[in-house]
C-alpha cells in the first residue's frame, strides 16, 4: 500500500555505503541505500542537540556517527534519541554497542541520559556496557526482543542454550534493582502508568 502512507522526509544518519561495507559486510546495508535512491522526499541528516517537537512531545537527537569506531561499525553507528512526553522520558538506544555508548556518555551530559525508560540496546545483548544502564538510571526498561533471545534458547533447545548475552544484561538490570520489563519484539505495546 504505497500510497496509504505520506512520507514528507526522511531523516537518517549512515556512514557512506563504500565505508561501511569496508568494516562490515551487510547485504541489509546495500539494500537500505538503494531503496533511498528511490526515494524522491526530502532526505537529510539530523544533527547532535536538534529538537523535533509534536505537540507536547519533544525528540532530541544525542549523538552521530564515528568513523574511527570501526568494530561492529553498522550497530555503532546507531542514533540515539531522547523522548520526553507526559512528564516522562524515553531514552532510544537503538543497536549501539559499547564503543558506541561510551563516545555517547562523553558527549551528554549524565542528566541527558538519565531517564525513565531505557530501549535496551541491541535487544539487549552485547550492547552498551552495564555502566552506561547505571548511568541511564531508569526504572523501565523496553526489550525489542523476541522470547527466543530473551530466554538465550537456541533453536528450541531451552533457556541459556545459545550464545546470546541477553541473560547477562538481565541480571544486570536486575542488580540494579529495575524491575519493571516490557518485552515485545513485534506489534503494538501500549503502556500506561
Amino acid at each position: 500500500m504505497p500510497d496509504s502512507v505520506k512520507i514528507d522526509a526522511i531523516y537518517r544518519n549512515f556512514p557512506e555505503l563504500n565505508w561501511l561495507l569496508e568494516h562490515e559486510k551487510s547485504s541489509y546495508a546495500v539494500r537500505i541505500f538503494d531503496e533511498l535512491k528511490n526515494y524522491g522526499g526530502e532526505i537529510r541528516a539530523p544533527e547532535v542537540d536538534e529538537v523535533f517537537q509534536f505537540g507536547s512531545t519533544s525528540i532530541r537527537c544525542l549523538n552521530d556517527y564515528d568513523l574511527s569506531l570501526t568494530m561492529n561499525c553498522i550497530n555503532n553507528s546507531s542514533i540515539c534519541f531522547r523522548i520526553d512526553v507526559g512528564g516522562k522520558s524515553i531514552l532510544i538506544l537503538g543497536d549501539l554497542g559499547k564503543e558506541a555508548g561510551d563516545r555517547l556518555t562523553k558527549l551528554q551530559r549524565g542528566e541527558t541520559l538519565d531517564c525513565d525508560f531505557v530501549q535496551m540496546a541491541h535487544h539487549g545483548q552485547q550492547g552498551v556496557n552495564r555502566e552506561f544502564y547505571e548511568l541511564v538510571n531508569p526504572s523501565v526498561c523496553l526489550w525489542p526482543t523476541p522470547d527466543w533471545l530473551w530466554e538465550n534458547n537456541q533453536g528450541g533447545k531451552g533457556p541459556n542454550t545459545g550464545p546470546w548475552k541477553t541473560l547477562e544484561t538481565r541480571a544486570w538490570v536486575k542488580e540494579m534493582g529495575i524491575s519493571r520489563h516490557f518485552v515485545s519484539k513485534d506489534g503494538l505495546v501500549k503502556l500506561t502508568f
